[in-house]
């Protein structure tokens, strides 16, 4: 768990991974946004915004439970308590980076075996580890596999490319249009 890794994480490595994450997270919300504008023309006027309404209450409950396997997941002794050891045959640490993060009260009490001890910090006992939650999101992206193939596109002829850049720029001098993008920058 990184509380007992002490300074052998690596911040540029956390970094980039979750700039990549980010990064992922940022096209496929990207694409799931520009398919609902496609569905929203299609859909009739007496059902429209149904299934906007119904894909974004999935996507906002999916956030949700995600949240909340992370917070409770991740509130264990090994995610929360520098350098607990759940083993009692592995000695405590003797690194004194890891050991300047411990609780002082918890070292002061026990400073031959206050690893195996669960700080304040912890909230339940068990911990997920990080590939366990890693492991529980590639169930969901598996079961989604399915629903994937099944999805069905008309083949269109793309746009000549210097037409797009035109009609995207005249978008661009909207002033609702860089408002937008100001307002986005910004918060």
């Amino acid at each position: 768990a990184l509380a007992r890794e002490g300074n052998d994480v690596d911040p540029r490595n956390l970094v980039i991974m979750f700039a990549l994450a980010n990064l992922g997270y940022v096209w496929a919300d990207v694409a799931s946004d520009g398919f609902m504008v496609w569905i929203a023309h299609r859909e009739p006027i007496e059902k429209r915004g149904k299934m906007q309404t119904l894909v974004y209450s999935v996507n906002k409950l999916g956030q949700i439970v995600v949240n909340l396997l992370i917070l409770i997941g991740f509130s264990g002794p090994e995610m929360n308590c520098p350098g607990y050891q759940p083993d009692p045959s592995i000695p405590c640490t003797n690194n004194i980076y890891i050991i300047k993060r411990v609780d002082p009260e918890l070292y002061a009490n026990n400073p031959y075996s206050w690893c195996y001890e669960m700080c304040k910090d912890a909230t339940f006992e068990w911990d997920l580890s990080i590939p366990e939650f890693a492991i529980s999101i590639c169930f969901v992206i598996f079961a989604s596999i399915p629903l994937y193939l099944r999805l069905k596109e008309d083949k269109v002829r793309a746009e000549p490319r210097i037409e797009f850049l035109s009609k995207f720029w005249s978008q661009l001098k909207r002033k609702a249009a860089w408002q937008v993008i100001l307002y986005g920058m910004i918060s």
